[in-house]
């Protein structure tokens, strides 16, 4: 013997009442009020129909699953009951708490398995923070005192500009007023090659200076950028983002590779697929 749909909720609703409640996060809960089988497989049809009618990406992937949950397990129940021969009120209890216990059984793992997730991506995130914390550390102390040496070179450069300006303008000034007479003692050399030295020499000194201030604000920037590097590396393991060991050895080798001066020209490969990486993981 068989059960017709109008049967099966008629016999359910005789014996057998439902608790359902929407939460504040959608969630959906059996505590409170109670309803007849026939009358949660309305709302249960009605409410996904209206969500399924909304656009998705106006509400959360969540709210139309929990209904459509719902909706599949009255139509396993409607299933599993128009196969049976006899209505028995113990086998009904019995098939909708095992179908409540896997549920939560299947809720639980999981859950479980969210959660070792979740801790596995925290000690990956806690051992990159060990190995990398004090590194970031030292990275932000020395661009801090390279840009403090930077600056440093950078005001001297401008004040021994003045003064070499100011000490060749009085040179050339002594030359043309008291003229040595050079070319009669030595014929080859005259006021204008000592003119022409002492600006080269003058020159050479600035062009130092120059180098220093350039390289001390290139070793600031390097430092800097080693140091927000490290902190993005560090963000993107604990959003749990996949980066294997070969991504993982570059990365490294990238950080802690050796920072060149700026006074010689480098290919910079290494911080090129360093940045490479990360942009792939951000993806």
């Amino acid at each position: 013997m068989t059960y017709t749909k109008q049967q099966i909720a008629n016999l359910m609703d005789s014996k057998i009442r439902f608790e359902i409640e929407v939460d504040d996060d959608y969630s959906i809960n059996y505590e409170k009020k109670q309803l007849t089988f026939i009358e949660l497989e309305r709302i249960s049809k009605q409410n996904l129909d209206i969500w399924k009618s909304i656009e998705h990406e106006e509400i959360p992937i969540d709210i139309t699953n929990s209904w459509n949950d719902i909706n599949s397990k009255i139509n396993e129940i409607r299933g599993h009951f128009s196969k049976i021969e006899e209505f028995n009120l113990d086998e009904i209890k019995s098939f909708i708490y095992q179908q409540y216990l896997n549920n939560f059984t299947e809720n639980m793992e999981k859950w479980e398995e969210e959660k070792e997730n979740k801790l596995r991506e925290l000690e990956e995130t806690y051992k990159n923070k060990l190995q990398l914390e004090e590194p970031e550390k030292l990275w932000n102390l020395r661009a801090e005192n390279y840009r403090k040496k930077a600056k440093f070179w950078t005001y001297f450069l401008v004040g021994a500009s003045i003064m070499l300006a100011l000490i060749f303008s009085m040179l050339v000034w002594f030359l043309y007023e008291f003229p040595l007479d050079i070319s009669k003692k030595i014929p080859f050399l005259s006021q204008s090659f000592f003119v022409v030295a002492i600006i080269s020499f003058f020159i050479y000194i600035i062009r130092i200076l120059v180098k220093l201030s350039m390289s001390n604000n290139h070793l600031a920037i390097e430092y800097e950028q080693k140091a927000a590097m490290t902190r993005f590396f560090q963000a993107l393991t604990y959003d749990g983002e996949s980066i294997n060991e070969n991504e993982r050895l570059i990365i490294i080798n990238s950080l802690f590779n050796k920072v060149d001066t700026g006074l010689v020209k480098t290919d910079g490969v290494e911080m090129e697929n360093m940045l490479a990486i990360l942009a792939k993981n951000l993806k």
